[in-house]
């Protein structure tokens, strides 16, 4: 594995965990290491499955900057040099901490609604645009 988000790391650890059967029977919250997760996770016997991700930190790194090449042209109809890319990009959830509680949580959502009506709002004052 290259370059993979947390989520899908921590959720390939986890299907590495069960099919190795490494939960402790007697606490469920415990992950039994073996050798290799006992050099991945800092060489503990058992590892609460909440530390995981933090375990991981180490061993991660954030990816290489996305490059784009272009070539801008000042001369001619712009319209004629008109691109359009779809770039799809996998990112972790970026949930602010304070987000946490339910109160906060609602205004969070208020504010993604208002947002979102703003945007589309711009969008509606485009495609008049447009049209003229």
């Amino acid at each position: 594995m290259d370059t993979e988000t947390r989520p899908r790391i921590i959720n390939a650890l986890w299907t590495y965990i069960k099919a190795n059967h490494l939960i402790d029977p007697n606490d469920r919250k415990l992950v039994k290491c073996n050798e290799l997760l006992k050099s991945v996770l800092g060489g503990s016997d058992t590892v609460p499955f909440t530390q995981i991700p933090q375990l991981l930190r180490e061993h991660m790194s954030p990816p290489e900057p996305l490059e784009l090449n272009y070539r801008v042209h000042l001369s001619g109809d712009p319209r004629d040099n008109e691109q359009q890319w779809d770039l799809q990009i996998e990112m972790d959830d970026q949930i602010p901490p304070t987000a946490t509680t339910s109160a906060a949580s609602n205004g969070f959502k208020r504010e993604i609604t208002t947002c979102d009506e703003t945007i589309n709002a711009l969008l509606r004052q485009l495609a008049d645009h447009k049209r003229k």
